[in-house]
C-alpha cells in the first residue's frame, strides 16, 4: 500500500507516531529527523528554518549531528552557489548533490565539511501551503550517490509534515511556541489526520509497568481488538495473546532495553493471535522515547507491523521450489525406475499364460498390479511437477472412482463411516484417468483431516449422471449436456466464508504449518477445468464441506481422440512383424523380447546403438519396425531414428524411453519417428500399435 503522494505507507509509520507523541516544536523535528534515520540506515538528516528577517537559514533540527557540523550551518545565506540547503531554499526545488566535492554549489563548503566524511546531500524545501519556503529538509550520506525514487517521495512527506508543524505558529516570522505546539498537537483534527495516515500500529510502551500507554486504531484492524480492548489487557496482553514460542524471546527483548542509546532503533518478529483465531505474523521496531534522571529508558515508541502476507509469500516461494526439487528428482529418477519397472511388469506379462499354480498365478498377478501402480505414480509425480504432458484416452470414471477409494479405504480411521455410491450407467470421459484418481484421493485426504476428532464422522462419495439444462449451464458457465457429477461431503470441522472465499487459492491452507502443502485443491480445480469441468465447494464452519465436481461425458457413440503416439485399427487384422529391439539394458531389452513374442511378433535385439544401425545398413528390408530406446550412450534414439530413415524413410520407427526430459513428443513427430511410447510399455498398446501399421 502506498500513502496518498506513493509513498509506501510503512514509510510513514515511526516518524508520524513520533511526531504524535512530542510534547515540543523541538521534539516533533527531532522525531522526523530520527525517524528517516531509523528507515534509511546510515543517513543523517538535518531540518533547516528560514529567518525571515535576516534572509539567512539557521539549525532546526540535527540530532545525529555533531555541534561542530550543526555550527556550520548556522546564519547559512540562502543563495543558488550556497551548498545544497541554500540552494533548494532559493530555488523552491530539490537538489540533489551526488557528490559533494565536484558540485559547483559546494565549492566554498566542500572543505569545511570533508572532515565530517559526508560525500553526497540532498535538501527538499520546506514549503507552505502558498509556496512560502519556511525550512528545508536534508539527508546526508557518506557515499557518492542520489535517491531512489522511494526515498526521494519519503523525503517529500517528510517535507509536508514538516511544513505542518511550522505553519502552525502563529505567523511564517517566528518559531512556533512550545504551548501553541501543544495545542496542535492535542487538537482532534491534527490527530486524526496523522492517525489516517499509519497503516501499521503505532504505540508507546511503559517499560516498568510492562503494558501500552498509546495505542493507534489500526490495532484492530493488525490484531482484531480496539483500542479500549488494548488498555483494558493491559500487561496481560502479551502471555494471552503472543504465541507460546515467541514469548521467551519476546520478553527477553523487553528486559535488554538497559543502556540501549536513544537513536538506536531494535526491531523483533513473533506471533500474535488475531481475534477470529488465526496466527499474524508482527514485526516490532521500538526506539526509547523516554528516559529517568538516571538515564534509564522508562518509555519506547514503536511501531507493530503485520508481515503475514509476506511471510505466506515466502513460503510459497519454498513450496515452490520444492514442488521444483521434486520434479528434477522425479525426472532424474524416472528413466531408472521405469526400466526397472519394464523388465518387472513384461517379465511376469510374459510368463503370465504358463502358470498353472493358482497361488503362484494369484502371486503373478499381483507383482503385475503392483508394477502397474508404480508406473501410473511416476506418471502422476511426472505429470504433476509439469515434467510430463497428461495422457487423454477413454475411461469410465466409476471404475477411477472406485479404484481411488479403495486406495483409501487402506488408510482411513476405522471410526470414520464411508457411503459410497457409483452410477451404474455407463459415464465415460475422456483425459488422463491418473488425474481423476488424484482428484478423488485430494477431496478424501481434505475431508478425513476435517472429520478428525468428529462424533459420528462421516463421509459421503456419489457418482452420478445429470443433464444439465441451460439455466444450470449459464450459472455454471459450461455448456448444456450430459455430465459426471461427483459429489464428496464430510461433516467435518468446515471452513469460514473467508477460508471458502481462497479455497482454491495455491498454497492456502486451514491446516497448521507441516500438515498441509495447500495445494490439493488447487491441483483438483486444475485438473478438472483442463478437463472441460466445474468445480463448487460449500461449507459451514462445524457442519461440513461438500465439494461437487462436473465434467462433460462423452457422447454416446463418440470415439475419444487417438492418443498422438499410436493409430489404431481395429479392422486392420494383425500380423506377424520382424521388429529391431534396440536398448542399451540388456535386461530391458529382454523383457521387451519376451512382451513382443507374446504377442506373436519375431524379434532381433541390439544392445549397442551402432550395432543396429549396422544391421539396417547391411540388410535395410530385414525389418518391419524399429522399437528403441532414447537414452543410450554414444547414439541416442532419436539420433539412431534419422540415420535409419535415411536409408529407409518407410521404415517404421517407435522411440520409447523411461523418461527423457530434453525429447518429447513433438521433437519425434518432427523427426518423422512413428510413435513415442513411455516405458513400461503398455501390453495392449503396443499390440494396437503394430496391428495398425501397414
Amino acid at each position: 500500500m502506498t500513502s496518498t503522494s506513493g509513498v509506501p505507507d510503512s514509510d510513514l509509520r515511526a516518524l508520524l507516531g513520533a511526531v504524535a507523541a512530542a510534547s515540543s516544536f523541538e521534539g516533533s523535528l527531532d522525531a522526523i529527523c530520527l525517524g528517516v534515520e531509523a528507515l534509511l540506515p546510515g543517513a543523517r538528516c538535518t531540518i533547516l528554518l528560514v529567518d525571515p528577517a535576516a534572509g539567512l537559514l539557521e539549525p532546526g533540527s540535527a540530532p545525529s549531528m555533531s555541534p561542530e557540523f550543526v555550527a556550520l550551518t548556522r546564519h547559512l545565506p540562502i543563495g543558488a552557489d550556497i551548498a545544497t540547503c541554500g540552494r533548494a531554499a532559493a530555488t523552491r526545488q530539490v537538489v540533489i548533490s551526488e557528490d559533494i566535492r565536484i558540485a559547483p554549489s559546494w565549492a566554498r563548503w566542500a572543505a569545511a565539511v570533508e572532515p565530517f566524511g559526508f560525500r553526497s546531500c540532498w535538501s527538499m524545501p520546506i514549503l507552505t501551503l502558498d509556496s512560502t519556503v519556511v525550512g528545508t529538509f536534508a539527508i546526508y550520506r557518506q557515499r557518492v550517490g542520489a535517491p531512489s525514487e522511494h526515498e526521494l517521495r519519503l523525503m517529500e512527506d517528510v517535507a509536508r509534515v514538516a511544513a505542518l508543524l511550522i505553519g502552525r505558529s502563529q505567523d511564517h516570522r517566528t518559531v512556533a511556541s512550545e504551548n501553541t505546539l501543544r495545542d496542535a498537537i492535542e487538537s482532534r483534527r491534527f490527530i486524526d489526520r496523522i492517525m489516517q495516515a499509519i497503516p501499521d500500529v503505532v504505540y508507546t510502551f511503559d517499560l516498568a509497568e510492562r503494558r501500552m500507554t498509546f495505542v493507534t486504531p489500526s490495532c484492530e484492524r493488525v490484531v482484531g481488538y480496539s483500542v479500549a480492548e488494548i488498555m483494558e489487557l493491559g500487561a496481560e496482553l502479551w502471555m494471552r495473546l503472543v504465541h507460546p514460542e515467541d514469548l521467551t524471546a519476546l520478553a527477553a527483548y523487553t528486559e535488554n532495553w538497559k543502556g540501549t542509546m536513544d537513536p538506536e532503533v531494535r526491531s523483533i518478529e513473533y506471533r500474535i493471535l488475531h481475534r477470529t483465531g488465526g496466527w499474524r505474523w508482527l514485526v516490532q521496531r521500538s526506539l526509547v522515547l523516554s528516559r529517568d534522571a538516571k538515564g534509564q529508558p522508562t518509555t519506547t515508541l514503536g511501531v507493530l507491523q503485520d508481515v503475514t502476507d509476506i511471510r505466506l509469500s515466502e513460503q510459497r516461494l519454498r513450496q515452490a521450489e520444492r514442488m521444483e526439487a521434486l520434479g528434477r528428482l522425479a525426472g532424474g529418477i524416472a528413466h531408472d525406475f521405469n526400466n526397472l519397472l519394464t523388465v518387472i511388469l513384461h517379465s511376469a506379462e510374459s510368463v503370465d499364460g504358463t502358470i498353472t499354480d493358482d497361488a503362484a498365478r494369484e502371486a503373478n498377478a499381483d507383482v503385475m498390479a503392483a508394477a502397474t501402480r508404480a508406473r501410473d505414480l511416476v506418471h502422476r509425480i511426472l505429470t504433476f511437477s509439469r515434467m510430463r504432458d497428461a495422457v487423454r484416452e477413454r475411461f469410465r470414471l466409476a471404475d477411477v472412482v472406485g479404484e481411488a477409494v479403495r486406495f483409501f479405504v487402506v488408510s482411513k480411521p476405522s471410526t470414520l463411516e464411508l457411503d459410497v455410491q457409483l452410477a451404474a450407467e455407463c459415464c465415460e470421459l475422456e483425459g488422463d484417468p491418473s488425474q481423476f484418481q488424484q482428484v478423488v484421493l485430494n477431496l478424501c485426504a481434505n475431508a478425513e483431516y476435517a472429520l478428525r476428532g468428529v462424533r459420528d464422522a462421516q463421509l459421503e462419495i456419489w457418482l452420478s449422471t445429470e443433464v444439465v439444462t441451460e439455466d444450470t449451464a449459464a450459472a455454471m458457465q459450461v455448456a448444456p449436456g450430459h455430465w459426471a457429477h461427483l459429489t464428496v461431503r464430510d461433516n467435518g470441522s468446515g471452513m469460514s466464508e473467508d477460508a471458502l472465499t481462497r479455497v482454491f487459492e495455491p498454497f492456502f491452507t486451514t491446516k497448521p504449518q507441516g500438515d498441509g502443502t495447500g495445494l490439493g485443491m488447487a491441483v483438483t480445480l486444475g485438473i478438472v477445468q483442463s478437463h472441460g469441468g466445474h468445480v463448487q465447494v460449500r461449507s459451514q464452519l462445524h457442519r461440513g464441506t461438500t465439494v461437487e465436481v462436473w465434467v462433460p461425458m462423452l457422447e454416446a457413440g463418440k470415439e475419444s481422440r487417438p492418443a498422438p503416439s499410436s493409430v489404431a485399427d481395429a479392422a486392420r487384422a494383425p500380423r506377424t512383424r520382424r521388429i529391431l529391439v534396440v536398448d542399451d539394458e540388456p535386461a530391458v531389452a529382454r523383457a521387451l523380447t519376451r512382451l513382443l513374442s507374446s504377442i506373436g511378433h519375431e524379434v532381433t535385439t541390439e544392445t549397442d546403438p551402432e550395432d543396429a544401425l549396422q544391421s539396417v545398413v547391411r540388410n535395410p528390408m530385414a525389418f518391419d519396425v524399429i522399437l528403441t530406446d532414447q537414452t543410450m550412450p554414444g547414439m541416442t534414439g532419436d539420433a539412431l531414428a534419422r540415420a535409419v530413415l535415411s536409408i529407409r524413410p518407410d521404415l517404421p520407427v517407435v522411440l520409447c524411453s523411461g523418461y527423457s526430459e530434453h525429447y518429447q513428443l513433438d521433437d519425434a513427430q518432427r523427426d518423422g519417428i512413428h510413435a513415442f511410447l513411455t516405458k513400461p510399455l503398455d501390453r495392449e498398446q503396443v499390440r494396437s500399435l503394430l496391428d495398425s501399421l501397414n
